[in-house]
């Protein structure tokens, strides 16, 4: 049992040293933190440029990066390793990622917005925070079997940092961007959870 979870440690690190490889090489060099700082203060005007292979791999690059230091917590203050118990085939996981993305990103930042009492800043960012939050409480049931709430209000805020990320990509690229990259996130954190299954 103890080289299992020295096993997993190592597999661990070896993917964040991986991922922050892709960091460094896509996002300090780039352009991707000034942009997404600004989105986040008020600027949603940004300009549609930019690789958009390059951004959604960025965007999968920090979240992972974010969830390998919380599997990592995990692991060290958890009695089970496992997290998410929800395992749906590939159909059901694009078709949920993609409903997900219809209701939490396009409707509120993107239909709604068209109304002209929603069309303001401020309530484009009303709209934003508030789906992104419904969306990480609706993700709670992913950390039903974390005994520390701790972990779970950890693992809740790095679903909310991936919603504030999406949202920067439905921004800068629209609603196909955001289901690629939301796919394929979820297609690698349940090949991580088969991985880590007892």
């Amino acid at each position: 049992m103890a080289v299992k979870k020295i096993l997993r440690y190592l597999y661990l690190c070896a993917v964040l040293v991986v991922i922050l490889a892709i960091i460094f090489k896509t996002v300090v060099r780039g352009n991707f933190f000034k942009e997404f700082s600004a989105f986040l203060l008020g600027d949603r005007n940004m300009a549609h440029s930019g690789n958009m292979a390059l951004v959604i791999l960025t965007v999968i690059s920090v979240q992972l990066m974010l969830d390998v230091i919380g599997r990592i917590l995990i692991n060290l203050f958890s009695k089970n390793p496992r997290v998410a118990t929800f395992a749906p085939s590939l159909r059901e996981l694009i078709f949920l990622s993609t409903v997900e993305e219809i209701i939490f990103r396009w409707l509120p930042m993107g239909a709604l917005t068209t109304i002209s009492f929603l069309s303001g800043d401020i309530a484009f960012y009303i709209l934003f925070l508030s789906s992104n939050a419904v969306w990480a409480l609706i993700h709670l049931e992913n950390f039903k079997n974390v005994e520390s709430p701790i972990i779970k209000v950890l693992g809740i805020s790095n679903i909310f940092f991936c919603g504030l990320l999406l949202s920067f990509l439905f921004v800068k690229f629209g609603l196909l961007a955001t289901i690629i990259a939301h796919v394929s996130l979820n297609l690698i954190y349940f090949g991580l959870n088969k991985c880590f299954k007892e």
